[in-house]
């Protein structure tokens, strides 16, 4: 089989031990050449109509208006949220909690009662996991859902479920964790669709193995009436083509990440500085050092660049970030006299949704797999290759336009593709 990666190396004049790589190679170079491009999107291209060769993907950063702790404003970024609201990856917890960051184990569908004891085995492999019970518990999961809304459930599994059994179950469960309406999928259905009352809050999934071992994969919960194809939860970036979109998933692949996101949660050490309502997070940032004087964006305040003073210098309803001998968060918000009122205030924001939330220039980039969109603060941006990604971008032969297909397009993408030669 001839190597395409002999023939452009042939193309450009180098050695190969192919002869008929050489043979193309020499046809190709008087045709094509490798081309690279760096700049915003839309790219216009003139190609051979083999994918790109290589690529990265550059965050980006926009926040219209001037937030407030009233008034919040969530900076918008490089990443469309996917359909799917169901979130497979949490923490364990034996006992049911009103919480959408764990999975309820040994749940059943019906109750708050759980039975631990009754699961033997539970692997997780990718967007799969296996369960193996002794009788009728399982895993569960709430997910936040609208009032008065339909829904639709949809998953895969891979083993054969009589008529008169469950592989899966779900109620409707109010803010105050009273259970509603309750939902069974029988037999080897595979989907659900079901509508909110006016007081739900959650929906309550559940899938078990009735003293059966049973793999579950592709978990889709949407809203409407029709089941899609499964894509991950979280978020994606949509990579135009022409009219061919290919889907990015940043859950999956590894990015470099520039700019930082810390949710506050109000469990941190939090301190009134001087007595004057300037709220001080000492050494909050030390795991994940910024870089001093750059810009940095925050849900609920203004930032303010000074690096000394805060006690005057700060006003009200602005944050700082300070490098002393640790690196230290301030808030200044004048709503509050004591450490305990503002933490309290953090909860509560976090409680309803809507946490504090600041973005601010790593020190040093890291890598790692990181379900948030993409940024950028200044000259610092997140970034996703080719290789992280390990995705194929298509392109036509001839004229091809890349873009994006979302709300916010990146700042800029480097390209790298075999071309057509204008002469």
């Amino acid at each position: 089989m001839i190597s395409l990666w002999d023939v452009l190396k042939a193309s450009k004049g180098l050695p190969v031990s192919d002869l008929y790589a050489a043979m193309w190679g020499r046809k190709m170079a008087v045709k094509y050449t490798v081309t690279e491009l760096e700049g915003t999107l839309p790219m216009s291209i003139v190609s051979a109509g083999k994918p790109l060769m290589d690529y990265r993907i550059y965050g980006n950063t926009e926040q219209t208006g001037t937030p407030t702790p009233e008034n919040p404003i969530m900076p918008e970024s490089v990443g469309e949220r996917t359909e799917n609201l169901f979130n497979l990856y949490r923490q364990r917890s034996n006992t049911f909690v009103l919480d959408s960051t764990k999975y309820i184990y040994g749940a059943l569908a019906d109750r708050q009662t759980t039975y631990p004891q009754q699961i033997t085995e539970l692997a997780y492999n990718n967007d799969s996991f296996t369960i193996l019970t002794t009788s009728g518990a399982g895993i569960g999961f709430l997910v936040e859902v609208e009032p008065n809304t339909t829904y639709t459930v949809s998953y895969q599994c891979d083993i054969t479920v009589s008529a008169n059994r469950t592989s899966a179950a779900l109620n409707l469960i109010t803010s105050d964790s009273t259970f509603g309406t309750f939902w069974a999928i029988y037999g080897d259905n595979r989907s659900s669709t079901f509508t909110t009352n006016a007081n739900t809050a959650y929906v309550y999934l559940v899938f078990r193995a009735y003293e059966l071992r049973a793999t579950y994969s592709n978990i889709m919960l949407v809203e409407g009436s029709t089941a899609l194809p499964y894509e991950p939860y979280g978020y994606k970036l949509p990579i135009l083509s022409n009219s061919t979109v290919t889907n990015i998933y940043l859950g999956e692949v590894e990015t470099t990440r520039r700019i930082k996101k810390l949710v506050l949660t109000g469990t941190e050490d939090w301190r009134n500085q001087f007595g004057v309502s300037l709220f001080n997070g000492m050494g909050l940032l030390n795991t994940h050092p910024f870089i001093i004087g750059f810009v940095s964006y925050s849900s609920h305040y203004v930032y303010n660049p000074i690096q000394t003073g805060f006690n005057d210098g700060l006003k009200n309803g602005e944050f700082g970030l300070q490098r002393g001998a640790n690196y230290n968060l301030f808030f200044k918000d004048t709503r509050f006299t004591r450490a305990d009122d503002f933490k309290f205030y953090l909860a509560a924001q976090y409680a309803a949704g809507t946490p504090v939330t600041i973005w601010y220039v790593l020190a040093e980039p890291e890598i790692g797999i990181v379900n948030e969109p993409i940024m950028k603060i200044g000259d610092y941006a997140d970034t996703v290759s080719m290789e992280q990604a390990g995705v194929s971008i298509p392109t036509n032969n001839g004229s091809t336009v890349i873009d994006y297909d979302g709300a916010l397009k990146p700042s800029q993408m480097y390209i790298k593709y075999l071309g057509v030669k204008n002469d």
